[in-house]
């Protein structure tokens, strides 16, 4: 799935472990439930990343 992005083995990127980590878990769930998941996860990541970005800007600004 995601791990297919890093083709090096020495360096696997961070998809890989992800993979590692929420794939097993996942198998008795549905697809549909699985990507519901992922897409949970990627929102709250992606929000985070938005206000630690603006928080820096603002405390630069200041």
């Amino acid at each position: 799935m995601i791990a297919s992005m890093s083709h090096d083995p020495k360096h696997p990127s961070l998809a890989y472990h992800l993979d590692r980590i929420f794939i097993p878990p996942l198998n008795f769930l549905t697809r549909s439930q699985s990507l519901y998941f992922f897409s949970q996860i990627s929102f709250i990541y992606y929000s985070l990343i938005l206000f630690t970005a603006l928080w820096i800007i603002r405390r630069n600004s200041a």
